[in-house]
């Protein structure tokens, strides 16, 4: 592949090896430059999980999500929600701590910050805002530390980069990318699977087979799917009657069958993991992150 979302079925190839909706604004934000060369969303090197609070003073998140694509002009932003005002001190330490970066060379954007409390409409927020248009390519928005009481909020997608510091990736314009895939065990025994990405997608042709499997495991998986709408969706969703989480799962979307919602071609996207080595939330899903 080179505030929150998530339902609904794409072309894809599932192998089995061995056998909370993110409202994007309308507001104003960074302007967008001329179109450069993808950059892959892939590591320099990550530090340590995020650790979450399990009683903090105020909730935070980043805007956009980790690994958005096609934002647009969505402004860019770390909000925070609380009980009351969250007061200038807490807002201009976020502030001070606010970076926007190229990824993954990690290069200084410039930008200038603009701090607003708690409102009765709308969560306090400190905004980054480019000092120039933003050229089509990746980056990622970061905060080099928490205000003391802040915690994002359990199993929220941000990257703990290696510097310690926390960070979003996005990129302004189209590049299809998978964000998550959520893999949980239901009590009749299923599992149900989640495929989430940075984007909408549309099927190409909606007589294309939803799910290819090969022979032995097309038992397991892709019985229970849904139709795809013609809208497109970011969520791709199946069914396996059963699945052995100590066992690697590859996931193959079909790019071939998929386009972007402005109609430009997807590449193949696929992602191998073993689903009970990695994170598990409170409702017993487990969460794979690229």
């Amino acid at each position: 592949m080179n505030m929150r979302n998530r339902s609904i079925c794409f072309p894809a190839v599932i192998l089995l090896v061995g056998c909370r909706t993110e409202t994007v604004e309308p507001a104003a934000g960074p302007s967008v430059a001329s179109k450069a060369t993808a950059l892959a969303p892939a590591a320099p090197e990550f530090g340590a999980p995020v650790a979450y609070s399990t009683s903090p003073t105020a909730s935070v998140w980043m805007q956009p999500m980790d690994l958005s694509t096609s934002v647009g002009v969505t402004p860019l932003a770390v909000k925070f929600s609380g009980k009351g005002a969250i007061g200038s001190g807490t807002l201009a330490d976020a502030a001070a701590r606010l970076t926007l970066r190229t990824w993954p060379e990690l290069e200084s954007v410039a930008i200038t910050t603009r701090a607003t409390d708690t409102t009765p409409t709308a969560p306090a927020q400190v905004e980054a805002v480019p000092s120039a248009p933003l050229s089509d390519r990746w980056y990622v928005l970061t905060l080099a530390a928490l205000p003391a009481g802040a915690s994002f909020e359990a199993g929220y997608p941000v990257k703990r980069l290696s510097d310690t510091s926390y960070g979003v990736r996005f990129r302004p314009g189209e590049e299809a990318v998978v964000t998550q895939i959520r893999v949980c065990p239901k009590v009749d025994g299923q599992v149900s699977v989640a495929v989430d990405l940075s984007e909408r997608l549309i099927a190409r042709d909606s007589d294309s087979p939803l799910l290819n499997l090969p022979p032995a495991v097309a038992s397991l998986c892709g019985a229970t799917t849904r139709p795809l709408p013609p809208s497109g969706a970011k969520t791709i969703m199946f069914t396996c009657t059963a699945m052995d989480l100590g066992r690697a799962v590859q996931v193959e979307l079909r790019g071939s069958a998929l386009r972007t919602v402005a109609g430009s071609a997807v590449p193949a996207l696929v992602h191998s993991f073993v689903p009970g080595t990695v994170e598990k939330w409170a409702d017993g899903c487990r969460v794979f992150r690229p």
